[in-house]
């Protein structure tokens, strides 16, 4: 078996598409690799597409995606690994890869997450006896939230002397990454070095700071907060610079910060984000049109709500075995 690697978004970034634009860039490693075209007619009908699709945009949009179909190949490396690989251990560092974002304040993985999340992750459920299932196939909520897949390449930082804590980000956020937390005296003094917060805005909030957390390992990096947010107190930063300065404050935020959802109307737009919302880091492509409306009629109604679901995609990012994103909220409603 041959292994090749490339840095797709290094390449696409290269050409003048935004990094997340890989399409043409693994589409050209693709036949590059497999063989199954010629290398000059794959070029051209991957050209003539990237005409059809793109042709009626911009010559600049069109130029850019025909330039990253050529600069892939020249950007593949491969990958001359040794036998001792197939009898790798695991290692302190490679099992941290399992679990990334765990801290000191990060809940422990379930029986289900351990066995058949992770096995579905690594493609290894296979292997998994039928004694390991649920009589029924019953399984078990909540998944979702161990399953970081850190896809982003960037993902939104926070800016709060800009923030005028109207909740707007929250309420737009597809898969519920990005939330405003209420912390009181003592939440604030036994928070993690360096995490930030400014005094809560409004009557019913008094004596309280505030803080807007957001999830580096779950976030798919849409910037739909971003570009909501009416006074640009969102910006986005590589993941990674996330993951090493806030996930910390992030995971702190979620399983310390008492949830303070009975001070404003959870039916006005800011008083609902107060409300822990009942379904969380699904499975949903970045930027999803739909998962907002269902993430916010958990917070709303999701104590006594039901779902009947036909086939769809919310069939798939909300019914997938081994990754459901509903939860019960902290009365097991």
């Amino acid at each position: 078996m041959q292994l090749y690697t490339i840095d797709a978004h290094a390449v696409a970034t290269s050409v003048g598409l935004p990094a997340k634009r890989i399409n043409q860039v693994m589409q050209s490693t693709f036949f590059n690799l497999s063989g199954i075209l010629p290398p000059e007619d794959a070029k051209e009908q991957l050209e003539a597409a990237i005409d059809r699709m793109y042709g009626k945009k911009s010559p600049d949009i069109v130029r850019s995606n025909k330039a990253a179909l050529a600069a892939a190949p020249d950007n593949l490396n491969r990958v001359k690994y040794p036998k001792s690989w197939l009898s790798a251990e695991d290692t302190p560092e490679s099992l941290k890869v399992v679990n990334p974002s765990k801290t000191q304040y990060s809940k422990e993985l379930d029986d289900f997450s351990s066995s058949f999340l992770k096995s579905i992750d690594a493609r290894k459920a296979d292997n998994l006896p039928v004694s390991a299932f649920s009589p029924g196939g019953e399984t078990p909520i909540g998944q979702s939230a161990f399953q970081k897949r850190a896809l982003a390449e960037e993902v939104p930082v926070w800016i709060p002397d800009k923030c005028t804590q109207c909740n707007l980000c929250s309420v737009v956020c597809p898969h519920a990454v990005v939330r405003p937390f209420l912390l009181d005296k003592k939440e604030k003094e036994n928070a993690p070095t360096g995490y930030i917060s400014r005094k809560a805005k409004g009557g019913e909030l008094g004596g309280l700071d505030y803080t807007i957390q957001l999830a580096p390992y779950d976030c798919t990096g849409c910037a739909v907060c971003v570009e909501m947010c009416p006074d640009d107190a969102l910006v986005m930063e590589p993941q990674q610079k996330s993951q090493d300065l806030f996930n910390e404050h992030w995971e702190y935020s979620l399983n310390v910060v008492s949830i303070k959802d009975q001070l404003m109307d959870k039916y006005s737009v800011k008083g609902s984000q107060f409300q822990d919302p009942l379904m969380e880091f699904s499975g949903a492509c970045s930027g999803c049109g739909e998962t907002p409306y269902v993430k916010l009629l958990t917070q709303m109604f999701g104590d006594r709500m039901v779902i009947a679901n036909s086939s769809g995609c919310s069939s798939v990012w909300g019914g997938s075995y081994g990754f459901c994103p509903l939860k019960k909220n902290r009365f097991g409603q």
